[in-house]
């Protein structure tokens, strides 16, 4: 049989999967998680049993010499080893206990101005909620909008006016709760400053009862690594599986036989996880044809790039489905399409410096790479303030909290000729969509990102320059797990102590010992139904004393809203060309006043300026703008009628501006879509008189996403 990929299970989201992980034993099906993709048994030829012979044999000669060179530990010492690692656990547990009350305690001086900035905009909020209503009031009876508009804008009043009757409680209750936190801090502290040094305590016997074992020559040398990563390889690889692939032509199989010569690139390959349930044949298949395909590959970056995409894609990638259309990812053209945004200057900086490991979590998206493409455009584009954050902001991923709202209400307005990334910016999603689009955009300019989900819950997790950093979930150490690792834990100790490469591969060699004496692959002591056995326990306290004193990056509960900036007289200039055409900067209005938006997870100003990639200032009409107005005085050269355009960039194709030229009726506006990317409105017809104008642009009530606007042009009509 040939391998199968199965659409049904990726249509229905339903995965099965057997025998998964490094330690797995010739299983008869395998299926990547998000791919359906399926593996079978394959009938080996009359030289593919000579190849499984002859793969099986060198593997059990390297178990039978390697275990003559491995130290052999009592048991009384294992016991004492897995003993001083329990509390190990136990302090680390008490020690992110008290850290996460201090910080909790230290978050309530924000919740409490949060909540005074609150009470005093609502007053404002109410006298603008007035107005609506009596505007409403004021509709004909004949309007069929009326009764609509009147009941949202009472509506709308009578909440503003129950927040400004509860409001001075809760501030009360916040100050009082900011007060009694500041007083509890001297006793966290302390406590605090106690366990530390009961933890530090622990980690010393740990350490002391390592040197007892006699391994520390063993781990530092390179003595062993060329028979242990030829051993994991094979072992990893497994004997049937690689003479299954090896038998399908000389040139596969002398591909084989090169990597198992080649052990600085098994190491390099080992040292970042190996290949996709051991495909290493099929890995080199896409690291050959790589090299084939671009002669920048062959060092640098673009080389740990080339062994990236050869590990992650060694077993085939399905990309989410787009108008029913399901498409296998091409790794050669994932790894071209990476390379030319690499070039062009389109990644984070700190991209050039990845690891092998890091690159495997930005080149394993399963979005088309046109996706990763339009995404980089539409954030330049649509919100390029949130790319200038820094990371302690969220730099990139508040875009998700900006601009993906929390509903699946809309969700069954998917397009589906649209990319599956386009309709979640449209179209918003609970827990699952928003992790997706997080991870997508984090991907999208080369930042490491995995998921991370917790029970009942999608989170995600995401490098940063501090360290690795958890979103729309928990702390790391709760009940959330990570793929191939298990515990988050575990996954964010190893990238803490693979900061330190040449004390790490001590961690490998631990492990890979680990694989000659068939323990299971357990990365550490915080799966406490399936501890480790020793030479992966050994591993993990061997990796914990790397990782030792550095904490697990937290994120700011309170994120600091993308800033507006002042848009010079320059950039504010109204210009008028020699054909009478008006040119208005969208930015050649006034910041509101009350400019500040309060959603469930902070808040959010409601206008925004900020430097474009189309070189001046753009504005930013946040979705959570309500119902602002935009402004604008103009000189207009002579008296007539204008067609009036504007360059904007929406999330959403049904949106639209009433605009009303000098207190006119308004005219409406329909903002053009094109998935957050810069597009000219078609043209409508404005009435302007000689001399001064003033234009205004009334967002509608029902306006749920957000708009950049660049310019406005009017243009008289002869």
């Amino acid at each position: 049989m040939k391998y199968t990929h199965s659409l049904a299970a990726i249509l229905c989201g339903s995965l099965l999967f057997t025998g998964l992980g490094h330690a797995a034993t010739a299983p008869q099906i395998k299926l990547r998680k998000q791919t359906g993709y399926i593996e079978t048994l394959i009938d080996l030829t009359p030289e593919g049993v000579k190849l499984e012979a002859a793969y099986t044999a060198m593997l059990e000669s390297l178990r039978e010499d390697l275990k003559k060179q491995i130290p052999v530990i009592d048991d009384a010492k294992k016991a004492a080893l897995m003993a001083s690692l329990q509390a190990e656990l136990g302090s680390q547990k008490e020690l992110a206990g008290l850290d996460k009350s201090l910080r909790n305690s230290r978050v309530r001086e924000d919740q409490y101005n949060s909540l005074v900035e609150k009470l005093r905009s609502t007053p404002g909020w109410i006298t603008e909620a007035e107005k609506k209503l009596k505007a409403a009031q004021a509709l004909p009876d004949s309007d069929p909008k009326k009764a609509k508009a009147v009941e949202q804008a009472t509506k709308n009043l009578e909440n503003l006016n129950k927040n400004l009757i509860k409001l001075p409680n809760d501030v009360a209750k916040a100050k009082a709760a900011f007060d009694n936190a500041a007083a509890d801090q001297a006793a966290l502290m302390k406590s605090l400053e106690a366990a530390n040094q009961a933890s530090a305590k622990v980690k010393a016997e740990t350490k002391k009862l390592l040197g007892t074992f006699g391994v520390e020559p063993l781990l530092s040398s390179d003595q062993l690594d060329a028979k242990l990563i030829k051993f994991v390889v094979l072992k990893e690889g497994q004997p049937r599986f690689l003479a299954q692939y090896a038998q399908q032509s000389p040139e596969k199989k002398k591909r084989l036989d090169d990597l198992l010569a080649d052990t600085a690139l098994m190491r390099e390959m080992l040292l970042a996880d190996g290949a996709h349930w051991g495909k290493y044949g099929e890995a080199m298949d896409i690291y050959h044809a790589i090299q084939q395909a671009s002669t920048k590959a062959k060092e640098g970056v673009l080389h740990r790039l080339a062994i990236a995409v050869c590990l992650e894609h060694a077993v085939p990638m399905a990309s989410r489905p787009r108008d029913g259309v399901i498409v296998m990812i091409d790794p050669i053209k994932r790894y071209l399409s990476m390379e030319k945004a690499y070039l062009a200057g389109e990644y984070e900086p700190a991209f050039k410096d990845f690891s092998i490991w890091e690159l495997r979590m930005v080149c394993d998206g399963d979005e088309p790479d046109e996706a990763y493409d339009w995404a980089r455009e539409m954030m330049r584009t649509y919100r390029p303030d949130l790319i200038a954050l820094d990371f302690n902001d969220l730099r990139y991923t508040q875009v998700v909290d900006a601009e993906i709202q929390y509903t699946s209400a809309f969700v069954p307005e998917d397009k589906p000729e649209l990319l599956f990334m386009q309709n979640v910016l449209a179209n918003g999603g609970i827990c699952g969509r928003r992790a997706f689009f997080g991870r997508f955009v984090l991907k999208a300019f080369g930042i490491p990102a995995i998921e991370r989900p917790e029970p009942g819950h999608a989170t995600l997790a995401q490098w940063t320059p501090d360290g690795w950093m958890t979103i729309l979930g928990g702390d790391w150490g709760g009940r959330a797990r990570v793929d191939y690792y298990g515990s988050d834990m575990h996954f964010v100790l190893a990238a803490q102590a693979r900061e330190n490469a040449t004390e790490f591969v001590k961690v490998k060699r631990a492990q890979w010992i680990g694989q000659v004496m068939n323990e299971p692959v357990i990365f550490g002591m915080r799966d406490e139904k399936n501890p480790p056995q020793f030479w992966y326990a050994l591993a993990a306290a061997v990796q914990d004393g790397i990782a030792d004193g550095k904490k697990p990056h937290v994120k700011n509960p309170f994120k600091k809203p993308a800033p507006t900036q002042e848009a010079s007289a320059a950039e504010r200039a109204v210009t008028v060309d020699g054909s009478g055409v008006i040119t208005i900067p969208a930015v050649a209005t006034k910041i509101p006043a009350d400019n500040v938006a309060f959603a469930a997870w902070g808040s959010h100003p409601a206008v925004i300026f900020m430097p474009s990639h189309l070189g001046g200032m753009q504005l930013h009409y946040s979705r959570y703008g309500g119902s602002q107005v935009l402004e604008y005085t103009l000189e207009a050269p002579k008296a007539g009628k204008y067609e009036l355009i504007s360059r904007m960039a929406s999330s959403r194709w049904d949106m639209s501006f009433l605009v009303s030229a000098n207190g006119s009726a308004p005219v409406s506006l329909a903002i053009p879509y094109k998935m957050g990317l810069w597009e000219t409105s078609k043209p409508i017809v404005i009435d302007l008189k000689a001399g001064t104008n003033v234009l205004t642009f009334a967002r509608p009530e029902d306006m749920r996403k957000g708009v950049a606007i660049k310019d406005f042009t009017l243009k008289p009509i002869p």
